[in-house]
């Protein structure tokens, strides 16, 4: 007789009308009330649906400071040059689940269906020192010389559990019965690792997880205990209870900084005698001039596996996952060095 999981009595209903009716009401996918979802939500007559509502909050508070200067003949050889720096020393909140949302498109929904404002925190876009600089040197003889510089600090991470399958999740990582999973670490917020805690302390909170609430159901299990289908130690059978997390692999990986470094170089070649304004520009440009490694932010959802925060902290792991490569274009933020020969024609 095949082992019975909490998976397999999902695929009989016992799930959200969300997975098990692959997000259309009861009716459409050929069901009633009674033979639907055991938890077909608010309204079990209206599948799942993306609403804009005023509902949601977001915001960005920064303190920049940006000194420019414009000098003619600022050094032997150079005829004119235009520097900017700029620092900025921000902050980045969101309500919105993931944290993967600018201030005015939204990427998912929020964290807590029920209470959409109740987590507010970092959203990914977070990085709370940024340093550019960049300028341009027109060179005695014609030759023009441009530079732009970025480098920022880590970005945030919201620390998630991480659904092992596509059903029965709402057991094992829907924490506040909203049907949503995934849900976060609870005692943590939105943009938490990088922020309120970094590598060095994910073990720990990882042990605190796994000693207080594994093993423990979900309003979901608990709906199932009160009503008399099943007690704790037959969900834990099945599997229908929180779950361990995998604990850090040799150390835990902070996120990555940005650092990255863009030269060109531009020779104007002027045809004033057959038109005022008319001229041909070769040049080069170089992106990430120093060829300085760059990787994107690790995945919140603690998987344990590789491009996750608890994953496996190699060399091999980060370059497979979240190096950040050439794409189809010439110009990629962060990518590896990157050389572009140009020839303009402007009249």
């Amino acid at each position: 007789m095949p082992t019975i999981t909490i998976e397999n009595l999902a695929g009989y209903g016992l799930d959200s009308g969300t997975v098990y009716n692959q997000n259309y009401a009861d009716s459409y996918a050929g069901h009633t009330v009674a033979t639907g979802a055991a938890f077909p939500g608010t309204n079990p007559n209206l599948g799942t649906g993306k609403f804009i509502l005023p509902v949601g909050k977001s915001g960005y508070n920064a303190l920049q400071a940006v000194l420019q200067q414009q000098k003619q003949h600022p050094l032997p050889g150079i005829l004119s040059s235009n520097l900017t720096v700029s620092y900025n020393y921000s902050k980045i909140v969101t309500a919105t689940g993931g944290g993967t949302a600018d201030q005015f498109f939204a990427g998912t929904g929020p964290w807590n269906n029920d209470n959409p404002t109740e987590y507010i925190g970092r959203s990914n876009l977070d990085h709370t020192n940024e340093l550019s600089f960049g300028g341009s040197f027109a060179v005695k003889y014609g030759v023009q010389v441009g530079a732009i510089g970025h480098f920022f600090s880590a970005p945030s991470a919201s620390l998630t559990l991480a659904p092992q399958t596509t059903q029965a999740q709402i057991f094992q990582t829907d924490l506040n019965g909203d049907g949503t999973i995934g849900d976060l670490l609870p005692g943590t917020s939105p943009g938490y690792y990088e922020h309120e805690i970094k590598g060095a302390g994910l073990a720990k909170l990882i042990n605190t997880y796994n000693t207080q609430y594994a093993g423990t159901p979900t309003p979901a299990g608990n709906a199932l205990i009160n009503a008399g289908l099943l007690n704790q130690q037959q969900l834990v059978a099945l599997g229908g209870v929180q779950q361990q997390i995998p604990q850090v692999q040799n150390s835990a990986i902070n996120n990555p900084a940005l650092r990255t470094f863009d030269m060109n170089a531009s020779y104007p070649i002027k045809f004033t005698k057959f038109r005022e304004g008319l001229s041909l520009t070769p040049g080069v440009a170089m992106y990430n001039v120093f060829n300085m490694s760059n990787y994107n932010a690790l995945s919140g959802s603690l998987a344990g596996q590789p491009g996750t925060v608890n994953g496996p902290n190699t060399f091999a792991a980060l370059n497979s996952s979240n190096r950040i490569t050439r794409n189809s274009g010439t110009f990629d933020q962060g990518g590896p060095r990157t050389t572009e020969f140009q020839l303009k024609l402007n009249f």
